[in-house]
């Protein structure tokens, strides 16, 4: 494989060179099947388009002859140069055979007929054809659809690796190929036990060593170099040469009972067998019949995914990464959101076992869930599958946290309370909110802006006006020094319509070449975004984190940011305005494929064939899966549609186009078009800005970013969950989302806009909010849109304050118990979460959490007492137990330095009065950790409120006194370093 080593984040990714080599593939239609002319062509390529080309077309799997003439060249008007081929209807038990569920449109244009249906080979439906409505817009279930098909078979046995098994696949279908005609001879699989829990399942086209593999950019296990010793996970494949394959995937368990099946795409009834396409990948397993299922994000989903419907086509969750707001998942489809995490975490309630499937693959699918059975349809790219064998929940989380990486630890002041809005119209507004906030002696660690902060929206400027330095300079140092930080927002488009010497940000990534290229690599791909026209920085390109690290030093300099939040990164446009130009002069030449590559052979077959309005070469006509040749035969090999793909995630659902509010999918970036890159642009932000804090700050970085892909918090970066609305239903599932992305995702620091960002809240709803958002919400930020009234915690009565007040010193006063919990998931992967819920405040028993003294922000907090909260479980012999981590806050190497304390306790009571908390740090690395002399008991055997009781603190005598069910105990100037064994001792 060609790579170029590209440097993201310091580490070293091996990224395919652009390329599309055709793959190679049997004819599978006929030059009569193309024969068709004038009125008797079928237009397979409807949209309005002025770039048609063969590519395109035998993208489609159609028929190419651009020697019919245009209307305009005096032939006959409407006569389609791409056009579908005439094959034969397929038996009627092909048709029968396939589940409304399963079914793949035929006709994804409008108008389709018995007629137009069965011409291309396909199924008819009338009954569904009655059902869908004529404006066209779809109920889910095809009326013109494709016949049942048993798929790639195996051209035989599977050969052994140190891995585990290699095999051989071919078209298994004697009649026609795959849906879009575009099927490689072979299809190679590896199937590899890399660890005991992990398997691997590998599936390419030979033919195509270039095709995209985003693996290399977010995978975190090394390599595996041999089979491990004792997998859980046993596959076993079909072995017989032409039978329909299947992989079937066991975990045996060790009580004797059946073996749990984790995957099995043999080919039935419920789907047809596995497809493999340049543009279409289809593979499908079965599901058992009480299975849970969790995950496929980003979605606004309850926690448990449905597989029903009313009307039987399953639910279809579209993964894109898409801007379009936060509408709730609809069962066909297209309400993709901003993110994109291809994992599913299934859950037998019967036996409390989990496994995990997860396909590392950042190109546009859908995932369609029904009783029985999950197919997945994905339009790039290959088969990198992993399952993961769990079998407990949390198991299969730190498995996943293992493949991708594990979340790095967020800064302290991130766990605490921050305020925001798009609306700080002035430096006297912001100044007086800062202000209420204070009076209202509501607890805050950081103030965030929104592009309202800049000059004409563009990055990386203040407004001279409304909030000029001398505004601004004190009111940022008054924060500062009272331990309070500041930052804002970061839009990735650059306003590009402004001359050299206007803007700095522009000029020099213009001289540092940083810009995403149009398609056709001479200019750079531009669109309407809040400052106007831009270009979008390329954030896989090696130039581009020098050009990034400059611009936030330099305003750094001036706001004195101390984190980032990285918005419209899918990336998002608002608008097609792309009046940007750049003289030649200074633009920098596209790279050229090499003489005698693949990428040149495609170029100048590409080159031979006319478009539409071209004058026509000598006869050319181009057949699904012809082969490479000359203008003077078939052109070259499967095509290649980035614009109009074959098939449309989404579209079921109202999906049109996925370039949808985002730059053409055909725009190149250093590792080639967009299309397969799309869903990372955000990822590969946020690591560019990463990369840059440290080398500003020399501290950890906050980052929140609205686009997000497996990997994404491996530097410690969060996410919101969008642009939410005031609503009591939003606010319901706002507890979904945090969890969907702390629990199974591995971003663990998530939070929603509390109280709401579009619409006005109120104030009852608000404060439920923020006690919501204190209590189980990892990332705490009140957000709300430009033109809405403030929700500003101190605007509300005082018996809303009041609330508010206690949650967030509530909040505030269990910050070491988040701290701890990021350390989990940073050494194990284990999912954050709280232990306890909202208020009322209930708190699982059994568990010990440290707790601290509340100040106006954690950085006074962190100079106050330390302490553990101890909730006793009766079922365990009164006992209860937990873990505190300290460190200095800031670092980004105490975890591999040592330079933290990691302490454990463990509280047990008797029924006779007397009890015990034993302290214990396993690491005491921490330069200055807190005091520890403070132990709150709850649920302690034999104590009568009011009642003497007697305590110590290594011997040393301390205060103790019963208030209820909880007993407290005060080390007073006993108090012992968090770094030092304690005993903790009491008798009534």
């Amino acid at each position: 494989m060609r790579t170029v080593a590209v440097a993201l984040l310091g580490l070293s990714a091996a990224v395919a060179l652009w390329s599309r080599p055709a793959a190679a593939a049997r004819p599978s239609v006929s030059g009569a099947q193309c024969s068709a002319q004038g009125s008797d062509r079928q237009d397979c390529y409807p949209w309005q388009t002025s770039n048609l080309t063969a590519s395109k077309c035998m993208a489609h799997g159609c028929c190419w002859d651009p020697t019919s003439p245009s209307a305009e060249q005096g032939g006959v008007a409407g006569v389609p140069w791409c056009f579908y081929p005439t094959i034969p209807a397929p038996a009627p038990g092909k048709c029968s055979a396939v589940t409304e569920a399963a079914r793949l449109d035929c006709h994804p244009e409008p108008n389709a007929s018995p007629s137009s249906c069965t011409a291309r080979g396909c199924c008819w439906d009338a009954a569904a054809a009655v059902a869908s409505p004529a404006d066209g817009q779809l109920r889910g279930i095809a009326a013109c659809f494709f016949p049942w098909t048993p798929g790639l078979a195996p051209a035989g046995p599977p050969t052994t690796t140190a891995l585990g098994f290699n095999q051989t696949l071919v078209w298994g279908d004697a009649d026609r190929r795959g849906p879009y005609g575009n099927d490689p001879d072979e299809v190679h699989v590896a199937v590899e036990y890399e660890t005991n829990t992990r398997l691997r399942v590998r599936m390419t086209n030979p033919a195509d060593p270039d095709a995209w593999d985003v693996t290399p950019l977010v995978r975190a296990a090394p390599a595996a170099t041999r089979r491990a010793p004792s997998p859980l996970l046993k596959a076993a494949t079909t072995e017989t040469t032409g039978a329909p394959w299947g992989l079937v995937v066991t975990r045996p368990n060790a009580d004797g009972s059946a073996a749990d099946v984790i995957f099995d795409s043999t080919p039935g009834a419920a789907f047809g067998g596995a497809v493999f396409e340049r543009q279409f990948i289809e593979l499908s397993t079965a599901l058992g019949p009480n299975e849970k299922l969790y995950g496929l994000g980003e979605h606004v989903t309850p926690l448990q995914l449905d597989a029903n419907s009313t009307d039987g086509a399953g639910q279809t969750y579209t993964i894109f990464s898409r801007d379009r707001g936060t509408p709730d998942h609809a069962a066909h489809g297209a309400t993709n959101l901003y993110g994109q995490h291809p994992v599913l975490y299934r859950l037998d309630p019967s036996t409390g076992r989990a496994s995990a499937m997860v396909l590392l693959s950042s190109n546009a699918m859908d995932v369609v869930v029904r009783p029985g059975a999950l197919t997945i349809r994905v339009i790039g790219g290959i088969v990198d599958l992993y399952l993961l064998a769990g079998p407990s929940p949390v198991e299969v989380a730190e498995q996943y946290a293992e493949l991708v990486g594990k979340p790095g630890m967020p800064p302290y002041f991130a766990l605490g309370f921050h305020l925001c809005r798009w609306g700080y119209d002035n430096a006297t507004y912001f100044d007086s909110i800062v202000k209420g906030m204070a009076a209202a002696d509501m607890p805050i660690d950081a103030y965030w802006h929104d592009i309202d902060l800049f000059e004409e929206h563009r990055d990386f400027t203040m407004d001279p006006v409304r909030f000029g330095e001398a505004q601004m300079g004190p009111i940022i140092d008054g924060l500062i020094e009272g331990g309070v930080r500041f930052g804002g927002i970061v839009d990735p488009a650059i306003q590009c319509n402004l001359a050299p010497g206007q803007y700095d940000v522009l000029d020099s990534g213009t001289a540092a070449d940083v810009w995403v290229r149009n398609a056709a690599g001479d200019g750079y791909a531009a669109k309407g975004v809040w400052p106007g026209p831009t270009w979008f920085p390329d954030w896989i390109k090696p130039s581009t984190q020098g050009w990034w690290t400059e611009q936030l030093r330099t305003f750094r300099n001036v706001t004195r940011w101390g984190f980032i939040w990285l918005d419209m990164n899918e990336p998002a446009i608002i608008s097609d305005d792309d009046g940007c130009t750049v003289p030649q002069s200074a633009l920098p030449l596209p790279p050229q494929p090499a003489a005698g590559s693949a990428a040149a052979a495609d170029a100048a077959a590409e080159a031979a064939v006319a478009p539409p309005g071209a004058q026509p070469p000598a006869s050319v006509r181009a057949v699904r899966g012809a082969g490479r040749s000359g203008a003077a035969g078939p052109v070259s090999g499967p095509g290649f549609d980035p614009e109009y793909p074959p098939y449309l995630p989404g579209r079921f659902g109202g999906e049109t186009r996925l370039d949808e509010k985002t730059i053409p999918m055909d725009s190149q970036q250093v590792t080639g078009p967009h299309y397969d890159v799309h869903s990372l642009y955000g990822i590969t932000e946020t690591r560019v800005t990463a990369a840059a804090m440290v080398s500003v700050t020399n501290e950890r970085p906050l980052i929140i970013s609205r686009s997000s892909f497996p990997s994404h918090s491996r530097t410690g970066a969060g996410h919101w969950l969008g642009d939410n609305t005031a609503t009591w239903h939003d606010m319901a599932m706002n507890v979904a989302g945090v969890m969907q992305f702390a629990a199974f995702f591995q971003v663990p620091l998530v939070g929603a806009d509390t109280c709401g960002f579009n619409g006005p809240t109120n104030e009852e709803l608000c404060t439920r909010w923020m006690g919501l958002s204190a209590t189980m919400a990892p990332f705490y930020r009140n957000h709300n849109s430009i033109g809405m009234p403030e929700q500003a915690p101190f605007v509300f009565s005082a018996k809303a304050q009041a609330s508010m007040r206690f949650h967030m010193r509530q909040r505030m006063a269990l910050l070491p118990m988040w701290a701890a919990a990021f350390q989990r998931a940073a050494a194990r992967g284990t999912p954050v979460s709280s232990t306890y819920d909202p208020s009322p405040l209930f708190v699982r028993a059994g568990v010990a959490l440290p707790v601290q003294g509340v100040a106006r922000n954690s950085t006074f907090a962190r100079k106050l007492p330390f302490g553990f909260a101890a909730f006793l479980d009766p079922t365990s012999g009164f006992t209860a137990s937990g873990t505190a981590f300290w460190d200095d806050g800031v670092s980004t190497d105490s975890l591999t330095t040592g330079t933290y304390t990691l302490t454990a306790i463990k509280v047990t009571s008797s029924a006779d009065g007397s009890g015990s908390a034993v302290v214990t740090p396993s690491a005491s690395g921490a330069a200055s950790p807190p005091l520890l002399g403070q132990l709150t008991v709850a649920g302690a055997q034999g104590l009568k409120p009011g009642a003497p009781v007697k305590a110590t603190i290594n011997g040393q005598t301390a205060t103790a006194t019963v208030d209820g069910e909880f007993l407290r105990i005060d080390a007073g100037s006993n108090a012992v370093s968090l770094n030092a064994a304690m005993l903790i001792e009491w008798t009534a």
